[in-house]
């Protein structure tokens, strides 16, 4: 199954769905009939992708421990699948974004609840992603927490992670729910 070893997908039969965003490498997409909530990233130039790194990617979670696995699989939008179109890749499969770490902003679009809503003042446009009340100290730290713990997984597997941006470190913790994040790109 997707994130026990390298399973190579058509992207012909992938059932894509809407698009769900895109961003400087591609474009992602709901795919329906995987398990679980599952998005298809698309290149936008599937030349410059490395197969090999991204089977290293895919390989990965089947090396883990399972605490380690499940670890990575919730907090991550780990490769699962690399697609390719013909004998070319064209991108992989990896977990959608979860729900809980997406809230409307002010005009009532669901917009990811990113790390950089930590780190500066509450804005009103940010509607609901940070609540009116603002996030305590002790969530901050629990966030920090997640993150130094995640990072100690991945560099014990010599995975050097290139893109950790305030915008690419998803948390949640707001209402008295676990305080967790969810890393993307």
């Amino acid at each position: 199954p997707p994130g026990q070893g390298t399973t190579d997908v058509d992207e012909a039969a992938l059932p894509r769905g809407d698009e769900l965003g895109s961003g400087g490498q591609g474009w992602v997409y709901h795919v329906y009939g995987q398990p679980g909530p599952t998005a298809f990233k698309k290149y936008k130039n599937p030349r410059k992708a490395d197969p090999d790194a991204l089977k290293t990617l895919v390989d990965l979670p089947g090396q883990l421990q399972p605490l380690e696995r499940d670890r990575l699989h919730e907090q991550t939008a780990w490769p699962l699948a690399r697609v390719y179109d013909k004998a070319q890749l064209s991108g992989f499969l990896m977990r959608e974004i979860p729900g809980r770490f997406l809230a409307p902003n002010s005009a009532g679009a669901m917009k990811m609840r990113e790390l950089q809503h930590l780190i500066f003042p509450r804005r009103p446009l940010w509607g609901d992603i940070v609540p009116a009340s603002g996030v305590s100290t002790q969530t901050r730290i629990d966030v920090a927490r997640e993150c130094t713990g995640l990072m100690a997984l991945l560099h014990s597997r010599a995975m050097i992670i290139g893109d950790v941006s305030m915008r690419n470190v998803l948390w949640t913790g707001t209402d008295g729910n676990p305080v967790t994040i969810f890393l993307i790109d």
